[in-house]
């Protein structure tokens, strides 16, 4: 197989050397062989029957027929809170860093909206600054994803966005249900490993195998219901075409309680703030932050250039939906289609409604000009 390197790991070229079919007791099997060396991290069912992300110590754990997760795996990489490093100010200034585990973390049924969250992080992350509180983290990482074959939610829409059902790259290993077995793609050598570390025999992919999930791929997209026009949006709020009066609505929708940017994928927002435990003895801490808060954007002066909704509500559509933004961020949006802020947002004002509107209002204008 030939072998590529990424930011994260080293990516192996997609070719049907590296499809394999393994039994499901066989991967079972290898995830109770790998569950006392590193850190398995996999769905599980709550009290309501909704599905959690959390690390298991049995495989007797794992909900099979699970959807995503409302909370983002981006939580395994950059935490909600975070105690970066210990300072004291006693005569000098010595700075203390946490250790971060060196244990391995497997992240097993992530979806694949979530795989294209984290790459987008994962080039946040790792661009002009190298941030490697985060990069530690999911450099031990291996992504085992599960492709959709039928939406977790009925609010997916990630094959508008093109982060899904199935992914061609991002995953360390990801997994398609053929019924009695699995057709699993290796994509990276952490993948490489973690099967190793199975201890379970498999074959290569055959013919059959690899037509039946080409099938599979089309059958799915039937069953995506939501649409969202992303590619109308773009070209609208990149030629700054969307009415001053269309963002002034959504900014008095918007009640600014941050969940749509806390329980999205893809948002990286965060704030760093120091707090004593004495008079010379410290400690920073990072937590989740967001640009829909009034404060995210206060200048210490007080002046604040987003004081309004509207600019914050139009700033992050512009990160969202706009081609300025996919051009430093190697072509990606900044949506992946989860469904997640459809979900969360108290008002509807959720990324597939904004789309719609910005998309509709176009048609309008383009209606208007003919006559």
């Amino acid at each position: 197989m030939e072998v590529l390197h990424s930011k994260i790991g080293e990516v192996i070229k997609m070719d049907s050397k590296n499809k394999i079919i393994l039994g499901k007791k066989e991967l079972i099997t290898a995830l109770k062989n790998v569950i006392t060396k590193m850190d398995v991290v996999a769905p599980i069912k709550g009290s309501e029957g909704e599905t959690h992300f959390q690390k298991i110590e049995s495989t007797e754990e794992i909900f099979w027929e699970y959807t995503h997760d409302i909370y983002p795996p981006k939580n395994f990489f950059l935490k909600q809170e975070e105690d970066l490093f210990r300072f004291s100010v006693n005569g000098k200034i010595d700075l203390k860093e946490f250790p971060v585990s060196q244990r391995k973390i497997v992240i097993f049924g992530i979806r694949s909206c979530d795989v294209k969250g984290l790459e987008y992080s994962d080039l946040f992350f790792s661009n002009t600054y190298k941030d490697n509180y985060y990069l530690e983290k999911r450099k031990r990482s291996i992504l085992v994803s599960m492709a959709c074959v039928k939406p977790p939610f009925d609010n997916c829409f990630c094959m508008c966005t093109n982060s899904g059902p199935f992914l061609e790259s991002g995953f360390d290993l990801q997994i398609v249900d053929l019924g009695k077995k699995y057709l699993i793609n290796i994509g990276t050598k952490k993948g490489e490993d973690f099967l190793k570390a199975g201890k379970v025999k498999f074959v290569n992919a055959g013919e059959k195998e690899i037509a039946r999930v080409e099938e599979l791929k089309k059958e799915a997209d039937v069953y995506f219901e939501t649409a969202a026009y992303i590619a109308k949006a773009i070209i609208q709020v990149t030629g700054d075409k969307v009415k001053e009066e269309l963002w002034e609505d959504f900014g008095e929708a918007c009640i600014s309680c941050g969940s749509c940017t806390h329980l999205c994928p893809m948002c990286t927002c965060f704030d760093v703030y120091d707090w004593l435990e004495d008079g010379n003895y410290g400690v920073r801490t990072r937590n989740w932050d967001s640009c829909h808060y009034a404060g995210y954007t206060r200048e210490a002066s007080g002046h604040n250039p987003r004081g309004q909704s509207k600019e914050r509500v139009k700033r992050r559509c512009y990160h969202k939906l706009s081609y300025q933004y996919m051009k430093i961020n190697n072509n990606l949006h900044g949506c992946v289609g989860c469904g997640r802020c459809v979900i969360a947002c108290p008002v509807f004002l959720d990324i597939p409604t904004i789309i719609k509107r910005i998309r509709r209002e176009g048609l309008i204008e383009k209606e208007i000009d003919k006559v």
